[in-house]
């Protein structure tokens, strides 16, 4: 693959050059996707958790209000799964199903979708992500735009950010013969929060087979690791922050500023920051995500 130097920059203090590539894109056969190696130096990975890290609220909340769900009843429910044996993130995906059945209220995807136009996000988002953008444009690179949560991707997908995301992964919940939701098709786990930074930094984003992520060469990623920037608030990021960080990517613990530090207090140390969720101009988050870009920029 040929490479060349194009002229430095100076981005925040930082001298950085720009390598062009002609190398060819090929097609990987096991994948049965394109992989071009001439892309793997120009883009970079913004990626976030949703509850607790860029909203202050349950994402829930907007279906608990049109319900008329009591929470204290719905997380009750919840734990009385867990109690039989399924799973966390299963759990609170299927007593929502039971409770729209019991109640005999249908609640289909298209409605989570509309919800989510009412989630509330942290002061200055998601109007940082525009600087952000701007930020790597400037610099030859593309920034691109994740979200990984165990909440509810239609709900993600109808919200202000929606617009701003190259990528969602989250629950996802089908529809039953009348048009309601009835059981989980989808979940998102500390775990599997993992697997999907490798399809970002494979670039295997329309692929549910999640599998052949694991065929495919790592001089094939697209998105190296120094390249990955995760924003996160939970003990359930840990394996993710873990990846990032060993990797060699950035990783920044955020929490409640009307709270202060809590559960991330215990993930202090496998971060590089832990600040409070202020994405407006100047905060000490907004400063810790420009300082990361630009590192990630000048590598």
């Amino acid at each position: 693959m040929h490479l060349e130097w194009r002229q430095d920059r100076e981005v925040s203090g930082h001298r950085i050059g720009h390598v062009l590539s002609d190398g060819p894109c090929h097609r990987n056969k096991l994948v049965g996707t394109t992989m071009c190696t001439s892309m793997s130096s120009r883009q970079i990975a913004l990626v976030f958790d949703f509850d607790g890290t860029v909203a202050p609220d349950v994402m829930l909340s907007p279906i608990f209000e049109l319900l008329k769900i009591e929470p204290e009843a719905f997380w009750n429910k919840t734990e009385s799964l867990v109690a039989e044996g399924y799973d966390r993130e299963i759990a609170y995906l299927q007593a929502l199903c039971f409770i729209c059945d019991d109640i005999d209220t249908p609640l289909s995807n298209s409605t989570l979708r509309e919800l989510g136009d009412r989630l509330r996000f942290y002061e200055g988002f998601p109007d940082v992500l525009d600087r952000l953008k701007q930020m790597g444009t400037a610099n030859g690179y593309k920034v691109g735009v994740y979200v990984i949560t165990a909440g509810l991707e239609e709900m993600v997908l109808g919200s202000r950010l929606g617009p701003h995301l190259t990528r969602c992964w989250g629950c996802r919940l089908a529809e039953g013969g009348n048009g309601s939701i009835s059981h989980p098709m989808q979940i998102v786990t500390s775990a599997n929060k993992v697997e999907k930074l490798y399809l970002i930094k494979r670039q295997l984003l329309d692929h549910q087979d999640t599998f052949r992520v694991n065929l495919v060469e790592p001089r094939e990623d697209l998105v190296p690791w120094d390249k990955v920037i995760y924003v996160a608030d939970g003990a359930t990021d840990v394996p993710a922050f873990e990846v990032v960080r060993r990797g060699g990517g950035f990783t920044i613990a955020v929490y409640d500023p009307d709270s202060g530090p809590s559960e991330s207090s215990m993930i202090t140390g496998r971060t590089h920051q832990t600040v409070a969720a202020d994405y407006r101009p100047g905060t000490l988050l907004d400063r810790a995500l420009a300082n990361a870009l630009t590192s990630a920029i000048s590598l």
